[in-house]
């Protein structure tokens, strides 16, 4: 029952994810057109530099480079329906929060921030956001 709900956590996370990669850029309530995000600073620690993956749940990997771009692959199935999100953009962690940029749809950059913690002597990076209860767990790839 516990390996349950834990696979069905992580496959609410993954899906999450996957949702939360596809948003398009925030709405002005004035005029409701795209609003750009911000230019994306901040710096990009070597302890989180590398390619991440899940090992349990949903199918995902981040891959973060030292020059700030990332990649990020994820795949999800739901009622035998098969999702998958290959996207790159930028990453940065700034105000202590690992923040990831990309384009949405309609051709504007968004960013999205996660809380972040490296824990088991650096080799996995647990990724949450506010408000959400669930957290995904990537372990650092070849390790």
């Amino acid at each position: 029952m516990h390996e349950r709900k834990l696979k069905a956590s992580s496959l609410v996370v993954a899906i999450s994810l996957m949702a939360t990669m596809t948003l398009t850029a925030c709405k002005a309530e004035s005029d409701d057109k795209p609003v750009a995000s911000p230019p994306l600073s901040g710096e990009q620690p070597a302890k989180l530099v590398g390619k991440w993956e899940t090992k349990e749940g949903a199918k995902s990997a981040i891959e973060l480079k030292a020059d700030g771009s990332t990649h990020i692959v994820a795949e999800a199935s739901f009622r035998g329906d098969k999702m998958t999100s290959d996207v790159t953009g930028t990453w940065a962690v700034t105000a202590g929060k690992l923040a990831m940029r990309r384009k949405g749809p309609d051709g504007l950059d968004f960013t999205i921030e996660y809380e972040y913690a490296l824990v088991e002597g650096d080799k996995t990076l647990e990724l949450s956001r506010k408000g959400t209860k669930g957290k995904q767990v990537y372990k650092k790839a070849g390790e």
